[in-house]
Order: C-alpha cells, then structure tokens, then sequence
C-alpha cells in the first residue's frame, strides 16, 4: 500500500467554496434564503412526509468492522462519519439483498459520499484512480488503495455485465467530483453553446 503524496492545492486560486469547505452546505449560498423558500413552498404543495430515517445496528456495526479491516489509522477518519449514509441508502433502497451485499452497497454509497465531501484535498489521487485501478497499480491515498480492492466484491454477487457497469459507475463518480473541482478553478464566461453545462458534470457526480 502507497504512502499518500498527493500535491496540496492552492486555494487562493479557485472561485466559489471548495468541498471540504462548505461543511455540507451549498458552495453559493447567496439567494440560499429564497432557494430554502420555494423548495419548503414545493413539498408542502406536494403534502411530502420524508420516510423515516432506517436504522440497522447489525449492518452499521458490520460496515464498521469492514473499514477497521483496512488498518489504515486516522486516513479513514472522514469515511466513518459517512457510514450512517450509506447504512440508510443500502438499508432503504435494497431492504431484500443478502446482508453481505448491503455492507458492499453500504460502503461504496459512504465512499461516495466520503469523497464528494473532500474531493478538493485528495484530488490528484482521485484524477489518477482509474488509470492505476486497470493497470493494478496502489491508489495515492489509503483509503482509495483499499477501496479499489473492495469494489472487486461485487463480481461476486453480480454477473460480469452488471459489476463492470458498478464499478464504471462509481469511477464516473470520481470523475465528475474531479471535474466539479477544476470548474471552481476556471474562471470562465459560459458560452450560450455550452447547452449542457453545468448538468452533465451534475448527472456524473449526482
């Protein structure tokens, strides 16, 4: 397993707030007042209720035990904070999957939610993933070293077909946060042919 060494950006020169800065918030939150208004307006409109958050100890527990497995110290910090995440997600959305698939549905879904928070801090070696997850070679950063193993979990529960359209789909992942990154960092006057910009870098980054 590789030491961490990816390259420290710069702040200073990205517009707007970075990932890890906006602690969960939305990187503009100029008109967040009225945003907050008309989406309170929508779901009373729609007499929405939110479901119940799930809750499985047995399943929080086991996804806990997988990342203590991985034996990487204070590099996983961040990813515990994102279990509860992928605990709901696996436990609301696949309540019939086999308990070992939901701890594999679970991590990756907190994985997600673990980069999406610092892609800024680990971006080099979220750039880099794809090319040294196919040629074999160690991540840059320890907990991607380890999840780049723990995805090959999923060929076994999945035929080929669909595995290989789960991994894609968690590198596309990667890819948009990346791209959401380099955006911050480009000053640049959108042109009027740019017709799916910004919601193509929005539909692979979620």
């Amino acid at each position: 397993m590789s030491k961490s060494t990816h390259t420290v950006i710069d702040r200073t020169k990205f517009i707007g707030v970075l990932p890890s800065k906006a602690d969960g918030q939305a990187s503009e939150m100029a008109h967040a007042e009225e945003i907050l208004r008309i989406a309170g307006n929508l779901m009373r409109a729609l007499e929405y209720n939110p479901p119940p958050f799930p809750h499985d100890p047995a399943l929080h527990n086991a996804v806990i035990d997988e990342l203590r497995s991985w034996n990487i110290g204070k590099a996983a910090d961040g990813f515990f904070k994102c279990v509860d995440v992928g605990v709901a997600a696996a436990k609301l959305f696949y309540p019939a999957h086999e308990f070992e698939l939901k701890i594999i549905i679970a991590l990756c879904t907190a994985a997600m939610k673990w980069m999406d928070n610092i892609a800024d801090e680990i971006l080099q070696p979220l750039v880099q993933f794809q090319s040294r997850f196919h040629a074999h070679k160690p991540q840059l950063h320890p907990v991607l070293d380890c999840y780049a193993t723990f995805l090959l979990r999923l060929y076994d529960h999945y035929e080929p077909y669909v595995a290989d359209q789960m991994v894609v789909s968690c590198v596309t992942f990667m890819f948009g946060s990346c791209i959401e990154v380099r955006s911050l960092s480009k000053n640049m006057k959108q042109s009027t042919d740019a017709i799916l910009w910004p919601y193509y870098v929005r539909s692979l980054s979620g």
